[in-house]
């Protein structure tokens, strides 16, 4: 009798352990083992929430020269062409770029992301030499293969010259959310 108490005992002290340690499934799919948490904020625009954003980094510590990975919790459903074309208009503002470059890009966008609903997660995974990957709630969606896109892109949030300097900050571990 005691020691079918034990066994049970043991068996739900698994359990919790299994469930506090495996609750953010898709980010412990996803995100290298070595990146820690950096920082952590908030997109809203006007009183609407449009996502949670966190930065991942080896070790805790962002370098632009380094892979990290940006992860997106959405608050409201999105559909690929908004967020492609605010992800061009963000880079526009950023960097002086021709039309042409910005179309195709807008274009590989579309192509690379779905309908976003609320609750899903994306994580976006940038190393300086390889293809950029993008996955939707776990699961890869797609790449970006342009070197020089992945970076503007993934500036959007981390660049000096963000449109969202509190958020660029909150991400960078400087600023509490």
């Amino acid at each position: 009798m005691a020691r079918a108490r034990l066994t049970a005992v043991s068996k739900l002290l698994v359990m919790v352990l299994w469930l506090t340690t495996s609750v953010p499934v898709a980010i412990a799919e996803v995100i290298p083992e070595s990146h820690r948490l950096v920082g952590t904020g908030r997109l809203t625009v006007l009183f609407w929430d449009i996502y949670n954003i966190q930065l991942w980094a080896p070790d805790g510590h962002y370098r632009p020269d380094k892979p990290f990975a940006l992860e997106l919790q959405y608050q409201r459903s999105v559909d690929r062409k908004t967020i492609a074309k605010t992800s061009v208009e963000e880079i526009q503002q950023q960097a002086n770029l021709e039309r042409d470059l910005l179309a195709d890009w807008q274009m590989q966008l579309i192509q690379v992301f779905p309908d976003i609903q609320k609750g899903d997660r994306l994580i976006g995974l940038y190393h300086p030499q390889m293809p950029s990957q993008f996955f939707l709630n776990g699961k890869l969606i797609g790449v970006i293969d342009d070197a020089v896109l992945s970076r503007h892109f993934f500036d959007i949030w981390l660049s000096e010259e963000t449109s969202k300097p509190q958020l660029r900050l909150q991400l960078l571990g400087m600023e509490s959310p």
